[in-house]
């Protein structure tokens, strides 16, 4: 077999699920579930975000598997809701949707890393009990200044 992918479903319903769709960005490994079109009505048994819905995105990077010693462990990369899909929970369920498919992977630790200007990321993470392992004072560059960083790490419970 040659030139083949496989994914794994993530149900992203976004409020009402009956114009919602799902696209994937092939050599980034993303995931992207956005509304088809700008208003998000209600339907009978899910409430719609109105104007302006909610898109998501997610990115697990699985080790290779020539990397034994860390073949365990995933990395979550490109979290992220729209701004005005905020406050409505999506990203912890969208993280916590990552977890469990990266523990159907057969991950045990998952890994990640934020800007520290990013306060409700990291306070998600943290309530997520993520634990912060690392910095980095020179994580990015932004706007002609370094931006520091942050690294954490979450072991997946077993069962």
């Amino acid at each position: 077999m040659h030139n083949s992918y496989v994914g794994f479903f993530v149900d992203g319903d976004l409020g009402n699920p009956n114009d919602d769709f799902a696209a994937s960005h092939r050599t980034k490994r993303m995931g992207i579930v956005y509304n088809g079109d700008p208003i998000d009505e209600n339907s009978g048994f899910s409430t719609g975000y109105g104007l302006n819905p909610p898109a998501i995105a997610y990115q697990i990077i699985k080790t290779p598997n020539n990397n034994e010693a860390q073949a365990h462990i995933m990395q979550l990369t490109t979290h992220f809701v729209s701004p005005w899909a905020r406050g409505y929970g999506l990203a912890r369920k969208l993280l916590q949707r990552a977890e469990k498919q990266a523990k159907n992977d057969g991950a045990t630790v998952i890994n990640l890393d934020v800007r520290e200007t990013q306060d409700a990321a990291i306070k998600l993470y943290e309530s997520e009990e993520y634990d912060q392992f690392a910095t980095h004072p020179a994580y990015a560059y932004v706007n002609g200044s370094f931006v520091p960083g942050r690294y954490y790490m979450k072991l997946l419970e077993e069962g």
